[in-house]
């Protein structure tokens, strides 16, 4: 993306943006010097801005269309390959043309068009690779914020009470800290204002207490919790303090379904893009059909 951007964006100056404002490609300066039959300075620009995108760039859509052609299975990056190719090696044909036929009005219009044709490969190409680039940085956010938050977990919870299996562990008998991964259902666990909530759970003493539940439901106003209100892991004890009865642990805390869903999205492809695949299959050979059609009808 960093390789396409400053030739795109200068072809797309020199042959979109001037004109569009009065300055034509005739009164660009040394810019407008015509080399030969009409073929001028802007032009030879341009291809050269268009030619390392096109080929270095571009070889990412090329190479995939290749493949996809190879498996007879179209998609987009055929079209992207066939529209970016068409558009240089047209115009690159018109300039060769202009640059070997004499001077006459014709040569002059069709030396003018090539800018058009040229700057349409490196912008489309560009355009695509940062859709791409904005993709695949709103999924490693995503991913991130799933993994930042887990690692922000207290390491140990405050066990209460004891009984059955939690006798052999050290200080039974009173509140003690334990590793979460040793926390089981059903266990009392005490909270400070200020904490953490470690695991999943339902508040188990008389006391309100208040809780911010930002990271995890987007509410940024903190919540207030009375006995028997749910409590999220991962969610933030704001004051109060109380007891919690453990419910879930955990994979199967909010956290942890909120973490696998994310994996699991980020590994699969959602039904929309599912269905664009399978339209893109019968799209993209009608696109080329109608096209070869246009052009056999024009030519």
């Amino acid at each position: 993306l960093k390789l396409a951007v400053p030739p795109a964006a200068v072809a797309f100056a020199l042959s979109i943006v001037l004109p569009a404002v009065g300055y034509d490609t005739e009164n660009l300066g040394p810019l407008s010097y015509r080399v030969r039959h009409g073929v001028d300075v802007v032009s030879l620009l341009i291809l050269a801005l268009s030619t390392p995108v096109q080929f270095v760039v571009g070889r990412r859509f090329h190479v995939a269309a290749y493949k996809a052609f190879k498996r007879k299975a179209p998609n987009m990056d055929v079209l992207m390959s066939v529209a970016t190719n068409t558009s240089y090696f047209y115009s690159l044909g018109l300039i060769l043309f202009c640059l070997g036929m004499p001077e006459t009005p014709s040569s002059h219009n069709l030396a003018i068009a090539t800018n058009h044709f040229l700057t349409m490969g490196p912008i489309l190409i560009t355009v695509v690779l940062l859709g791409k680039y904005l993709e695949s940085s709103a999924k490693m956010a995503a991913m991130r914020a799933m993994t930042d938050l887990p690692a922000s977990m207290p390491m140990t919870a405050t066990l209460c009470g004891s009984g059955g299996s939690r006798q052999h562990l050290p200080g039974a008998g009173g509140d003690r800290p334990i590793p979460v991964e040793l926390i089981e259902l059903d266990d009392v666990v005490r909270i400070f204002a200020g904490g953490k909530i470690p695991v999943d759970g339902v508040v188990a003493s008389e006391n309100a207490t208040h809780v911010d539940e930002s990271l995890l439901t987007g509410e940024s106003v903190a919540v207030v919790k009375q006995q028997g209100a749910l409590l999220l892991g991962g969610s933030t004890c704001v004051s109060g303090g109380c007891l919690m009865r453990v419910t879930r642990v955990g994979s199967d805390t909010m956290l942890g379904q909120m973490v696998a869903l994310v994996q699991e999205a980020q590994a699969s492809k959602a039904n929309v893009q599912r269905t664009a695949d399978s339209v893109a299959r019968v799209f993209v050979p009608s696109v080329v059909a109608l096209s070869l059609g246009t052009f056999a009808v024009w030519s």
